[in-house]
């Protein structure tokens, strides 16, 4: 549950950011990852059950292992398909004169109106902020602005918000002048990565939503009588885990792809600690029920200490049947 709260934090951010998108469409693609929880939550449950029917607590604890596992491999493989190539990183480093691509229209093409990477500032166009100031981003960079009817006449477009950003390395005729534009050549946001990286984000929700369903097939064995608080603590630790997992991994300490690389890491070493769970009427990954004499639970309840799903309620029943009528 943290790495999903983390990735709802950080995703909408990594496809606008790094991919270059327009921020509706970053959103459209963060959404993929809770989207996922239509399905794929309830099939880590149905999986869980199908374990347990076949190897019992092992078979549940066991394919636990293997799912969360599979969910760190995705992410790590999400992170490194941009990992190394340039990024808008760090996020406070110089910043440089935008462009905005203009689609190439038929009408344009008809027209023999310009298209493609057009700076804000040359070639007849003077656009600049509300201070003033020419619109900078940096190299690598993506920011969306609001367009001002000054801009539309410039760019010959009629669009409410457009794309700024820091085009590849290449060369144009600026105001008469051959001058080199852009700063990288191998720019996330121009390597066409996009598509790629939202068919992974789907692939990594949908392990990460059945390891959660998984997580919770395992849950009522930890103590029955305690279930709600075991429940409870478990779901608290997602939400300790995500504030952990975000302030350590995607906080400008690390470039987010890198982040998201690390995030994975840290996902396939916390699931080896599943390797340490024993049920000494169950066992464990390693270990048959019986095979050694340990158990991990320090304050055990009373020995009549039965939880809701093992109490006999016949007989409760049987009395409120004999009770009189009150009139």
């Amino acid at each position: 549950f943290g790495v999903e709260l983390t990735m709802n934090n950080v995703a909408a951010g990594f496809f606008y950011n790094y991919q270059g998108v327009t921020p509706q469409l970053a959103g459209i693609a963060a959404s993929m990852f809770g989207l996922m929880n239509i399905f794929a939550r309830s099939l880590g449950g149905l999986l869980s059950d199908f374990c347990n029917a076949r190897f019992g607590m092992r078979g549940r604890l066991w394919s636990c292992w293997i799912i969360q596992t599979i969910e760190g491999v995705m992410c790590c493989v999400l992170g490194s398909v941009t990992a190394d190539m340039s990024a808008p990183y760090p996020a406070d480093g110089p910043k440089y004169p935008a462009f905005v691509e203009i689609p190439k229209d038929e009408w344009r093409v008809a027209l023999n109106s310009s298209w493609g990477w057009t700076p804000l500032v040359g070639n007849g166009c003077n656009v600049a902020d509300a201070d003033g100031k020419p619109f900078k981003v940096l190299a690598c960079g993506t920011k969306s602005i609001k367009t001002t009817d000054a801009m539309k006449d410039c760019l010959g477009i009629q669009d409410k918000l457009i794309l700024i950003q820091d085009p590849p390395l290449g060369h144009m005729m600026i105001d008469g002048e051959w001058t080199q534009i852009g700063h990288h050549d191998d720019c996330i946001s121009h390597s066409g990565t996009f598509g790629i990286a939202v068919i992974i984000v789907i692939i990594f929700s949908v392990f990460v939503q059945m390891a959660e369903g998984l997580h919770f097939g395992i849950v009522p064995y930890v103590s029955r009588p305690a279930l709600g608080i075991v429940s409870g603590m478990v779901g608290a630790g997602g939400n300790l885990g995500s504030v952990i997992a975000t302030w350590t991994f995607f906080k400008g300490r690390y470039r987010t792809d890198d982040g998201i690389v690390n995030l994975g890491i840290m996902i396939i070493g916390v699931t080896l600690l599943l390797f340490g769970v024993h049920f000494p009427e169950h066992g464990s990954m390693l270990f048959k029920k019986g095979a050694i004499k340990y158990d991990p639970q320090i304050v055990k309840p009373p020995a009549d200490y039965r939880g809701a799903d093992l109490m006999d309620y016949s007989k409760a029943a049987g009395a409120q049947k004999d009770k009189p009528e009150v009139v």
